[in-house]
């Protein structure tokens, strides 16, 4: 498995009051506008350092953004809610003819620097969302007594299946997490199965973020962030790398990281210091990967490509 990388895509605005730094967390709607192009949701962050949801179009024949949200398209949740400083994209699920995007949730605390909860919200004709509720579906309980955030939902059996990040400890200040499951037959009520779907694969990893599935010929392709436990902002054998995982059934998964097919970039390119947030879908023969490079996406969103009869055909 071999990705092959088309460089930056996109990078930060800096038009707007609420992009004023960073392009984070792609996440695509997979099926098609009228003219051809694919709207890519992301994460930016006023001078405050606090995210909004914004969008652009892309077509990926043409390689170019053909358009671009000029307002947020999901705003902060009210003073106290879990989302009231920072809301950011992590997954699009289309059912029952409405298009619903699940995101991550940002509020403040005291002993640790933040909390983390998933929210649901479901986009109206104009192209803004409307939250479901004012709280999250997926969120900190008996099972997940930190955080979760970062997920990724799909169908599975008769309903959906969600690979979510969960917290499970912070060590010298610094957040450790690792991906979990759980299952749903409407997107709003979510039975936990309580145990990871990627493990950590040693004491010193920190942190597994930002699941992203594909499935075909009955064998499950997961995509992954991970890095290590300190010092990841600035030493690169700490950083964020893409990892790889499959599995037979979509609940229990086998880790090869070394298989994963894509790197960092080259000293001095956009992605030579993080590779982190994938997003893997499909258009046509060819798998597409978009993910963030430096700084957790301060230096722009990429994209990967890798023919799909490559990944499936062993």
């Amino acid at each position: 498995m071999k990705w092959e990388k088309f460089g930056r895509i996109f990078e930060v605005p800096n038009t707007f009051e609420w992009a004023k730094t960073h392009v984070q967390c792609p996440v695509v709607d997979t099926v098609a506008n009228p003219d051809g192009t694919f709207t890519i949701y992301f994460s930016s962050r006023d001078q405050k350092n606090v995210s909004r949801i914004g969008s652009f179009n892309y077509d990926f024949n043409k390689k170019i953004v053909v358009s671009l949200s000029d307002r947020p398209l999901l705003d902060l949740g009210r003073d106290g809610c879990f989302d009231d400083s920072g809301v950011m994209p992590t997954s699009i699920v289309r059912h029952q003819g409405q298009v619903y995007l699940f995101y991550i949730g940002w509020t403040q605390k005291v002993r640790t620097s933040y909390q983390n909860s998933i929210g649901l919200a479901i986009r109206k004709k104009n192209g803004q969302f409307r939250k479901c509720f004012e709280g999250p579906v997926i969120g900190q309980d008996r099972f997940d007594p930190i955080f979760t955030g970062t997920c990724w939902v799909m169908p599975h059996g008769s309903g959906f299946i969600s690979y979510y990040l969960s917290c499970t400890e912070w060590r010298s200040k610094e957040p450790r997490y690792n991906i979990k499951m759980a299952t749903s037959e409407n997107l709003v009520e979510w039975k936990k199965l309580n145990r990871a779907a990627i493990e950590y694969s040693n004491d010193n990893e920190g942190g597994i973020a930002s699941a992203s599935v594909v499935a075909n010929q009955n064998l499950f392709h997961m995509w992954y962030s991970f890095r290590g436990s300190q010092d990841y902002r600035s030493n690169l054998k700490e950083t964020y790398r893409i990892g790889y995982a499959k599995s037979r059934d979509g609940t229990q998964w086998q880790r090869d990281d070394l298989n994963v097919g894509i790197s960092l970039g080259q000293k001095g390119e956009w992605d030579s210091e993080m590779i982190c947030y994938p997003y893997v879908f499909n258009i046509g023969e060819q798998l597409v990967m978009l993910y963030n490079g430096n700084g957790f996406g301060k230096s722009g969103i990429g994209m990967a490509k890798l023919p799909i009869q490559s990944l499936f055909s062993g």
